[in-house]
């Protein structure tokens, strides 16, 4: 007896356990204001790097007396 063994035939069952996953390792909820500040946080030192780079490559640029 010939059987398919094509993957799409086990989608079906694929919410049922990410949904269970979901559940079990819920991360703590944060109030809005909470994720505002830990993004701003961890975005915080990369975006102050750049812009100081960006500052002093502009200064230095037009600092130079030929232009």
């Amino acid at each position: 007896m010939l059987q398919t063994k094509l993957i799409w035939y086990d989608a079906p069952i694929c919410p049922v356990p990410a949904a269970a996953a979901v559940e079990h390792f819920r991360l703590p909820a944060l109030r809005p204001l909470g994720w505002v500040l830990v993004s701003l946080g961890w975005f915080w030192g990369p975006y102050a790097n750049l812009m100081q780079h960006m500052t002093t490559a502009h200064r230095q640029h037009y600092a130079e007396a030929e232009l």
